[in-house]
């Protein structure tokens, strides 16, 4: 009885031992599912950050270090000084482009309008002048002898007639360029009374004429190294226009004259804020 005893405690002890160690380890997963279980409630329950925000922040702070564009003149405000769009100077241009056509069709050889073409569209002829044609005082602006006088003109008068618009408007810049250009056919009439001519350099010299008076009545407006280099520029190109052989000197004079003369008369008295383009 003993023995059968003592066999069935150790056969008992021998069952209940695993169960020992077998109660403490479910016990430890059970609590570590419940641990996770809770983590992942109170992770549920925090606020979902913001990513829009992140990434404007993240854009903006990339915006900041990137450095600023400046920029780029466009090439026909390289070619013409304070060019902008819509201004009554390239208005200007484009009427002596299409009077130039028109003398092709009228009659030309070798893209040169011929002599009668000319005249019938309004060259300067002193003798018709005299006798009351006084449109032909203004009619040569619009007219050219070939494409290089043409061409030649376009790039001299952009280079001075958007400065001058932005300073008197465009009515009043249309009034300095026609009416300087028949101040100099007029004068080239009276000095030299057997000459036909055509082109508007004597407005191309009107503006010339506006742009050293602009400079001389608003000298702050104007740094020192641009007054130096618009006067060499305007002696240049007046050397070469009233000079040359080829050119009517007496009409680019009178141009000259008559456009310093009208800017005077013209300009506003105040600052030179750049005027208004409309009046």
């Amino acid at each position: 009885a003993g023995g059968s005893s003592s066999s069935t405690s150790r056969a008992v002890e021998s069952r209940s031992q695993p169960e020992v160690a077998v109660v403490p380890f479910q016990g430890l997963c059970e609590l570590s599912a419940d641990l996770l279980e809770l983590v992942n409630q109170l992770l549920g329950a925090l606020p979902a950050p913001d990513r829009a925000c992140a990434a404007a922040e993240s854009a903006g702070a990339h915006q900041a270090a990137a450095p600023a564009v400046v920029p780029q003149p466009s090439l026909l405000q390289i070619m013409m000084p304070g060019y902008f769009d819509g201004s009554a100077m390239m208005k200007l241009m484009v009427a002596e482009c299409a009077g130039f056509s028109l003398s092709l069709l009228a009659g030309s050889s070798h893209l040169m309008p011929t002599t009668c073409s000319l005249y019938l569209l309004g060259a300067a002829w002193p003798p018709a002048i005299a006798a009351g044609a006084a449109w032909r005082l203004v009619a040569p602006v619009f007219l050219h002898v070939g494409l290089p006088h043409l061409v030649s003109n376009l790039i001299f008068q952009g280079r001075f007639g958007y400065i001058v618009e932005r300073q008197l408007g465009s009515l009043r810049l249309s009034a300095l360029y026609l009416l300087s250009g028949a101040f100099g056919n007029l004068t080239s009439a009276a000095m030299d009374p057997w000459k036909l001519a055509v082109g508007a350099s004597t407005s191309g010299l009107g503006l010339v004429g506006a742009r050293l008076v602009l400079a001389l009545q608003h000298p702050d407006f104007h740094t020192p190294e641009h007054r130096r280099s618009l006067l060499y520029m305007a002696i240049l190109l007046g050397a070469v226009f009233l000079a040359s052989p080829a050119t009517d000197f007496w009409g680019h004079l009178g141009g000259l004259v008559g456009g310093a003369c009208l800017m005077i008369l013209m300009s506003p008295r105040g600052p030179c804020d750049g005027g208004d383009d409309s009046s």
